[in-house]
């Protein structure tokens, strides 16, 4: 747990890990590593089309190591909080099991929100997405696995 712990929230090396988030840094004047540090994450995705990037803002909620780790990612507008996103460990015999959790709160505007406004079948739009962050969060997953069985 401890192992996962320190890769997971050592938010510079996630572009090591995501196929989305391609870097990630901590910002000066908050605190790193606890509630209420602020990092900021650089996304990039490749879609048919073209590629597509975006910087947003993310605060760290829960911060209780080894085992909670949680944090919000603001909008592109204002910086609300739009989506969470939750690790959970708990030790395991062989290890740890990982728990990897994605929500949208209510009240920030993300991207695929304002897109689903503008089309005519969001909800074809809302699965595609949600297969790209369910891949995305097994791809990280197990690279991050990777890293710690080598």
């Amino acid at each position: 747990p401890q192992a996962f712990w320190d890769l997971i929230t050592s938010v510079e090396r996630i572009g090591e890990f995501s196929p989305e988030c391609a870097e990630a840094w901590w910002v000066d004047g908050f605190p790193a590593h606890a509630v209420g540090g602020r990092f900021e994450g650089r996304n990039r995705r490749e879609v048919e089309g073209g590629t597509y990037e975006w910087t947003r803002p993310c605060d760290v909620v829960v911060y209780d190591p080894p085992r909670h780790f949680a944090y919000t990612v603001g909008d592109r507008f204002d910086g609300t909080p739009a989506t969470r996103w939750t690790f959970r460990i708990s030790p395991s015999e062989s290890g740890c099991v990982v728990e990897q959790q994605f929500e949208h709160l209510p009240d920030g505007l993300s991207g695929i929100r304002l897109q689903a406004e503008h089309v005519d079948d969001a909800e074809a739009l809302i699965a595609w997405r949600r297969t790209m962050l369910r891949d995305g969060m097994t791809q990280t997953l197990k690279h991050i696995r990777r890293v710690l069985e080598a």
